[in-house]
């Protein structure tokens, strides 16, 4: 019973790590996210990105300004712009939502 024992608990500890591999194999920290704009008036907006978000949130009232760390609702307004920026406070993608 005990080699059964620690072949389960290796199986698990190796699908973990699977699991850790897939989840963080798209967190890069360079999200740019450019399609399906249209809702939200995002494709005029797409200069933007590459560029410092504290003049996009002030021209922009209703734009969400998002990044990585911040915590945000997950109320889905398709007419609303979400800006997503890196720690630098730099547009990395635009999407709807």
């Amino acid at each position: 019973m005990r080699q059964a024992d620690g072949w389960i608990r290796g199986s698990l500890g190796a699908m973990a790590l699977v699991g850790m591999a897939l989840a963080l194999a798209g967190c890069d920290g360079t999200r740019q996210t450019v399609s399906g704009l249209s809702s939200c008036g995002g494709e005029a907006m797409q200069g933007w990105i590459g560029q410092p978000a504290g003049p996009l949130a002030s021209q922009l009232p209703g734009v969400r300004v998002l990044d990585s760390g911040s915590p945000t609702t997950y109320d889905f307004r398709p007419e609303r712009l979400n800006a997503h920026v890196n720690s630098d406070g730099v547009v990395t993608g635009l999407s709807c939502g």
